[in-house]
């Protein structure tokens, strides 16, 4: 019975998320058929027909007919729930919510995140090598203190176009402290490496050779200059031996250091090992245990000298010459080396990524100022005070709801498009939106609300433009939840719940479903024929029970046999062959030495007779349901009379 409710209840929703037509249609657009004060056009029909048989080209008047049963039925099923206001139902208000989030998250995606994906992709088999310069900032730094940076990277942006090195510039300007290691030069760089996305940016965007102007981020302001670019070079995993020197310290400490490290060298190209040599020489106290190994890397997750003699290696075991770092000298193996994968075999990951990246933050921030401007978003300086005064304490639990208030209080809070948005439409939207909050304060949650409202306001606006579809298919949504909720309580609780109509129902009905001839059999599976003699097993079953004949044979330490009963039904798969159907013994294999024996006992042959309501109640229930459906729907055509326009319907046959 639970499934059946349950396959029914799919159905219906996905009958609903396919019976709505898409688009608006014309005002010559003739009915095709009315119910009650409803119409249906013959427009919406031909698209849900036709979009639910696509393997039908040329439909014949009964597919027409047939078809037409079907939407008739869905929509008196509908207009029943918009009059019984089960919209209003916390149950199905809750479920709709469910579904509406899950429906605006994933067009909200589709407005912000995939052209971020998009981006992403153009950018993931390429790496960008560059420089930069570094004019420092605080993040909290006064409006005289950015100008006053911004003036100076300019500045030093005006020597390098008139013809200055950027490297030496480098050197003089920048407030990089790695800067005299590496004069400005950070190496390669990967799409989505960087924590700072207008940084990235730059390097993408900007040609080989030229300088960007300058760009803002956590540290300063820079001037970003991409020097190469070159595929993508995937991830390499190495083991490394590092002697360490101090970045500030003497010649003398660097000198000492290299030597150390050329010693090392010799005694790899000796032959001695890798892991033995970085467990007892390496400096790195993270590695040193594992002789030396590192977990892998991809471009611009390590210095520049480090990644660039990484990927020098081409060969599993090869190792390369002591290099200098700003941390010391190193020397790497090569134990592992992968391309970089396609961009579609880590979408998801991608995408988990971008979110949790600043520019998902910096792109919604963006969009939400282009939607303003493209739709006139207007404030109409709302009073917040007068909001939250129409809040209680039940919001801080997430049971709050819209208190009765007069029309001339719903003040205006802002215009999107020429559509006023009032005070009563953001107190609805903190009614289904609200969440546990006692650790805010009242004006927080409405300050919070106004933001996130006028956000939700704007997509949902930008959605009606860049997706027809998004709208439809919230009613969709709406209209398939709530006829869910009314068959429900019509139908399948109420066949659940009636217990003498199911009876009434079974009288009328029991000789609906037959068995067939059946026949109730008992299988031996004798595990040791030795112990268990079939003449003595064959008198046994004449006089005693299952229980008894297996204690008979059994202890507690030894079994030798075990017994199966069942019923079969003659026609369905069973142990049975059909020279076995009468009472009798057979075997159904030969038990040769150290095999089991298998024996079936045909008790009983019973003569097809007509299910009772235990056994076929799953049936029953599903019958039942399907004819207090069917009355229902006689009522509803009571209380919303058809009338299908036959030549508007056969219209549709000649069309096609």
């Amino acid at each position: 019975m639970k499934m059946k409710y349950f396959f029914t209840g799919l159905a219906a929703l996905w009958l609903v998320s396919n019976l709505h037509a898409q688009g608006s249609f014309g005002e010559k657009d003739p009915v095709l058929f009315t119910y009650g004060n409803h119409s249906v056009s013959k427009s919406e029909f031909e698209y849900v027909f036709q979009k639910n048989n696509p393997e039908i080209g040329q439909p014949a008047l009964e597919d027409l007919r047939n078809y037409l049963d079907l939407y008739i039925k869905f929509k008196l099923k509908v207009a029943a729930a918009e009059d019984a206001r089960l919209d209003t139902v916390e149950a199905v208000r809750n479920d709709l919510k469910t579904y509406l989030d899950q429906l605006y998250r994933s067009y909200y995606d589709k407005l912000v995140l995939e052209p971020l994906m998009k981006e992403v992709e153009q950018r993931w088999m390429t790496d960008v090598r560059g420089s930069h310069i570094l004019v420092r900032l605080k993040k909290n730094a006064t409006p005289e203190d950015t100008l006053r940076a911004y003036r100076h990277i300019m500045e030093i942006r005006k020597r390098i176009l008139a013809g200055e090195d950027f490297e030496t510039v480098a050197r003089e300007e920048s407030e990089d402290e790695y800067v005299k290691f590496n004069g400005g030069d950070i190496g390669y760089v990967a799409v989505l490496a960087l924590p700072f996305y207008s940084f990235e940016n730059a390097l993408y965007k900007t040609e080989v050779g030229r300088v960007s102007m300058p760009v803002r981020t956590s540290l300063g302001y820079h001037l970003v200059m991409p020097t190469e670019k070159r595929p993508a070079m995937g991830n390499v995993t190495v083991a490394h031996i590092l002697i360490k020197a101090d970045a500030n310290a003497g010649e003398e400490e660097w000198r000492a250091a290299r030597e150390k490290a050329h010693v090392i060298y010799e005694k790899l190209k000796a032959g001695e090992d890798f892991g033995t040599l970085a467990a007892k020489f390496s400096d790195d106290e993270a590695t040193r245990s594992k002789g030396g190994e590192m977990q892998a890397f991809g471009t611009g997750q390590m210095v520049a000298e480090f990644e660039k003699a990484a990927y020098s290696l081409k060969e599993d075991s090869s190792f390369t010459e002591p290099f200098r770092s700003r941390y010391g000298y190193h020397i790497l193996m090569l134990l592992n080396k992968k391309d970089k994968p396609a961009f579609g075999d880590h979408e998801a990951r991608i995408k988990r990524q971008i979110k949790k990246d600043e520019r998902y933050r910096i792109a919604k921030e963006r969009t939400l100022e282009r939607l303003k401007k493209d739709y006139a978003f207007k404030s109409l300086n709302p009073s917040l005070e007068q909001i939250v005064s129409r809040l209680d304490s039940s919001v801080y639990f997430g049971k709050y709801k819209v208190p009765l208030f007069e029309e001339q209080e719903n003040s205006a809070l802002f215009e999107i498009d020429g559509r006023i948005y009032r005070m009563r439409d953001l107190l609805k939207y903190i009614e289904l939106n609200q969440r546990y909050a006692r650790n805010k304060s009242l004006e927080t949650i409405v300050k919070e609300a106004y933001e996130a409202f006028i956000e939700h306001a704007l997509m949902e606006r930008a959605f009606a433009d860049h997706f027809p579809e998004y709208a439809r298919l919230k009613q969709e949504y709406r209209d398939g939840i709530m006829m869910f909720a009314m068959m429900q309580d019509s139908v399948w609780n109420k066949a659940l719940a009636d217990s003498a109509g199911l009876e009434d129902y079974y009288e009328r009905h029991k000789d609906q479903y037959w068995w067939k001839e059946r026949a109730e059999i008992d299988i031996y599976h004798i595990l040791d024929p030795e112990a268990v003699p079939v003449k003595k097993l064959k008198k046994l079953a004449r006089k005693k029970s299952r229980q008894e004949i297996l204690e008979t044979f059994n202890d507690s330490s030894h079994v030798v046999l075990r017994i199966e009963s069942e019923t079969v039904e003659k026609g369905e798969p069973s142990v049975l062959k059909e020279e076995m159907w009468k009472s009798g013994w057979y075997a159904l294999n030969e038990g040769g030495e150290g095999e089991e024996l298998t024996l079936v006992h045909v008790k009983k042959i019973l003569d097809p007779s007509p299910k009772t309501l235990d056994e076929a109640r799953g049936i029953y229930i599903a019958d039942f349901q399907n004819e207090l459906e069917a009355r229902w729907i006689e009522r509803l055509k009571k209380r919303y009379p058809v009338k299908v326009n036959e030549a508007v319907l056969k219209s549709i046959v000649k069309k096609h």
